[in-house]
């Protein structure tokens, strides 16, 4: 009797792999360098490791709401599968029902008139009292 070996990945899927997360990785540098004039703090935090992204599980989202000690600035939850409508309400409802975290959506095809879209669909989850103490900074800045 034969037993089957398991087939190792070939150069090109390692490679595609590769690509893929590069991908992502250099997507998201380029999205929080190009969003800094409307959230000025986002690309240092994303630096400094204080964004998290992974791949969205709601109920990983709301694992990090129940625990949610300030240990990131944000967590981006992307490739969210939800239609855009679906997207508007979840996060509506989280954010009613949040005591610790803000929630925020991006999708490629909403635009809210800046287009500053995420490259996928996104939820974003910010801690309520860091992103409160970013806004009075930028409130108490003077414009140059």
């Amino acid at each position: 009797m034969m037993t089957r070996r398991k087939r190792e990945p070939v150069e090109e899927e390692k490679a595609l792999e590769a690509n893929v997360s590069e991908y992502m990785v250099r997507g998201w540098k380029e999205y929080f360098q190009s969003i800094v004039d409307v959230c000025p703090w986002s690309y240092e935090a994303y630096k400094k490791g204080k964004i998290d992204i992974r791949d969205f599980n709601i109920d990983s989202v709301l694992w990090e709401d129940f625990v949610w000690e300030g240990q990131y600035n944000a967590i981006v939850w992307q490739n969210v599968p939800f239609t855009l409508d679906d997207l508007e309400k979840v996060v509506a409802d989280l954010n009613a029902e949040s005591t610790k975290c803000i929630y925020f959506f991006s999708h490629p095809e909403y635009t809210k008139g800046k287009n500053k879209q995420t490259f996928v669909p996104v939820i974003i989850q910010q801690d309520k009292k860091q992103l409160d103490q970013a806004r009075k900074q930028m409130k108490g800045r003077k414009k140059p």
